[in-house]
């Protein structure tokens, strides 16, 4: 009797004793997050943000060109302004992913198309 007593015991303990520590919790959307270099993987591969404390840098692949921009957070999206004329700036939903992804509507303008769907691109951190 005592052993099986033991082994109840023993078993409870084995079972309640696992904990999983697995933070599956969704990164907060602020400067440290962002600080890096991220490539977008999809619609294509055009872009890529290089985030510094408040400024960044967009590479378009394409053409090879740069841009250097300032950058904020407000109400959870995404500005970015021109700092050599801080009126022209342009505003994205940002949604985090995890840790190394965020998704950006929309980097790709469309200027002819008044009903067209906003793109969704995706990031990855290099």
């Amino acid at each position: 009797m005592k052993k099986i007593f033991l082994l109840l015991t023993l078993c409870s303990i084995l079972l309640t004793g696992c904990n999983n520590d697995n933070d599956n919790s969704t990164p907060t959307l602020n400067a440290a997050y962002l600080k890096g270099t991220w490539v977008e993987k999809a619609p294509a591969e055009n872009y890529v943000f290089k985030f510094e404390d408040a400024t960044t840098t967009l590479l378009y692949q394409g053409e090879i060109s740069t841009e250097n921009y300032n950058y904020a957070i407000q109400d959870g999206r995404l500005v970015i302004s021109d700092p050599e004329d801080e009126t022209r700036s342009f505003t994205y939903d940002i949604e985090i992913v995890d840790q190394n992804t965020f998704k950006l509507t929309t980097l790709y303008f469309y200027l002819d198309c008044a009903n067209c769907e906003q793109t969704v691109s995706t990031f990855k951190r290099q």
